[in-house]
């Protein structure tokens, strides 16, 4: 018997019959369904196979049996695609897996919880196009299972397209400034001077509707813990005469600074990152910390090999929440609470009062936004959307990934259920961990901040954006230079290695991540191999892709260029 450890409704005894067909194959029969054909189960599969295969999509099978759909969409693929196998009769062993399957990505049940994180991981190239199917009533055996499985899939796919959009529409704005932030570096602290440096609890607070009633409390503790506001919520908090010991900035965009350009911080002190909007700096009179997100390695390796600056690499993700509560570990061994972290239209509000971007929600707002509904605080339903639930699902991987080694609760009281943290009402979370102790917020020395020769910097820059244009222009003369019609000639080839070579070396040196990664993403997802492609369409797509790649990036690196020379024009001209 398998127990039912999933919410299935399987609380009878599996009784599997495994038959000779007239083929002298074997299938099988499980609760009185046939789960192969009873005729001719490797043609029945063959046919599945055609059916289901997709060229260039991660294909995942709920359902294994006798491995003969395995077997035939392994043969059906065309360019190596992924291939996830689930099935629940693997539990306990009342199916083998074949031998020549052991190799393969096959988990039963227990995977189906943390199904979404494995399919990030094995997935990567992927991004967001699946294609579910299951074994011929493998749906009816179990399907509480295969329902929570194309969830979790769903899951995978919001968060996916949801970080792509947001890459491809930022990317430009990511890399002015990046360049912009050089000079904010060198007049601020690494956060590495905080790292462990408080045992206070911290309470992060965050722009969502629940955030009204949690402001009385706040008030009234506030002298006893750090306080690290999450972007917007400044608004909110500033309103109510609460100044924070802390604000994390993330955001990119010119919205953001709408948040701070009329207000001067005396005490509040800015933690950025290095994508952050520029000009939220200046609304800050004392010296800031600026630390580095994950994601970001080509640009962590310049800050780290070419910049020389140590910074802490934090786990971020699609809310500038996320990367507060990286944060708040990363600086204290203090308990942790949320609050305002909704992610949900709570009483049918977007924000909490006095945030510039709150609006009231109806079912105009909801159609337009594509909101749909999922599992709340409270085990109630609620509304949110792709971005906010593409927030929750970062929260859960943080935790999942790297577990708090100190107590950490979400006392929202409200919005969604964000799995993985201890719901606790607010008062609990003071009564139990805020004492009377007022919290000392630490200075550091003057002499303790960055310090680069910026000019210098971007100057030598500008030189190799200048030799990386000259390659990839030679690429296209190379490109242009190939005779046949039908194959790239041996010269060629050897000219395109040498190419890519002397890019690479120079790409590792420079700060161009940002306005680089959608685009190499864009040309590789846009020239896809077909099927029974002949070998004038293979050189044609690759030709094509070669050239638009190269195209693309003379234009992005032009772009990152300008936008080093109008930093140091702009510096020079404030000094």
């Amino acid at each position: 018997m398998v127990d039912n450890k999933k919410g299935d409704t399987m609380n009878n005894k599996i009784h599997i019959e495994k038959i000779l067909t007239n083929t002298g194959e074997e299938t099988l029969k499980i609760n009185g369904y046939f789960i192969h054909s009873k005729y001719n189960p490797e043609l029945e599969a063959k046919r599945l196979a055609d059916k289901y295969y997709v060229p260039h999509n991660a294909h995942i099978l709920f359902g294994y049996g006798n491995g003969y759909l395995v077997d035939a969409m392994l043969e059906r693929s065309q360019f190596n695609e992924p291939l996830i196998v689930i099935d629940p009769l693997l539990d306990e062993g009342m199916l083998k897996v074949k031998k020549d399957h052991e190799e393969l990505v096959i988990f039963n049940s227990t995977i189906i919880e943390e199904l979404n994180f494995h399919l990030r991981d094995f997935t990567k190239g992927i991004r967001t196009a699946f294609q579910v199917f299951c074994l011929p009533n493998y749906d009816k055996l179990f399907p509480e299972m295969y329902k929570k499985i194309l969830l979790k899939i769903k899951d995978v796919q919001i968060s996916n397209q949801t970080n792509d959009f947001t890459l491809l529409w930022y990317a430009e704005q990511w890399q002015n400034n990046f360049t912009d932030n050089i000079f904010h570096f060198s007049k601020d602290f690494s956060l590495t001077l905080l790292h462990k440096a408080y045992t206070s609890p911290i309470i992060i607070v965050s722009g969502g509707p629940s955030l009204n009633k949690q402001i009385p409390l706040l008030k009234k503790v506030r002298d006893s813990v750090i306080v690290i506001a999450a972007g917007s919520t400044i608004r909110t908090l500033l309103a109510e005469s609460i100044y924070p010991d802390y604000v994390v900035s993330v955001d990119g965009s010119e919205k953001n600074y709408s948040h701070f350009e009329d207000t001067v911080f005396e005490n509040t002190k800015l933690i950025y990152t290095t994508i952050n909007q520029p000009k939220v700096r200046n609304s800050f009179i004392q010296k800031c910390y600026v630390t580095d997100m994950a994601g970001w390695n080509a640009f962590s390796r310049y800050i780290r090999e070419e910049l020389k600056i140590e910074l802490p690499v934090l786990i971020g993700g699609a809310s500038v929440a996320n990367l507060v509560f990286s944060i708040a570990q990363y600086i204290s061994d203090g308990p942790i609470a949320i609050i305002g972290q909704d992610l949900a239209f709570t009483n049918n509000a977007t924000h909490a009062l006095n945030n510039s971007q709150a609006e009231q929600v109806d079912e105009a707002f909801l159609v337009k936004h594509k909101a749909f509904q999922t599992e709340g605080y409270y085990d109630e339903v609620v509304w949110t959307t792709r971005p906010l639930y593409s927030m929750k699902l970062d929260f859960e991987s943080i935790v999942r990934n790297n577990y708090p080694n100190m107590p950490f609760f979400n006392c929202t009281e409200g919005g969604v259920k964000i799995k993985g943290f201890e719901q606790l009402p607010f008062t609990d979370f003071c009564e139990q961990y805020v004492t009377d102790e007022k919290v000392e917020i630490i200075k550091h020395d003057e002499s303790q901040h960055i310090r680069l020769n910026v000019v210098k910097i971007l100057q030598k820059d500008i030189k190799l954006y200048g030799k990386l244009i000259d390659i990839f222009n030679d690429g296209l003369k190379v490109l242009a230079s190939n005779h046949s019609k039908t194959r790239f000639e041996e010269r060629v080839l050897k000219k395109l290695d040498r190419i890519e070579e002397k890019s690479q070396e120079l790409l590792k040196q420079l700060p161009i991540e940002s306005i680089v990664s959608p685009i190499t993403m864009k040309v590789m997802r846009g020239y896809l191999p077909k099927e029974n492609e002949t070998a004038e369409e293979t050189y044609e797509r690759i030709y094509n892709q070669t050239k638009d790649l190269y195209n693309e990036l003379i234009h992005a690196i032009k772009k990152t260029k300008s936008y080093s020379k109008n930093a140091i024009d702009k510096y020079k001209s404030e000094e």
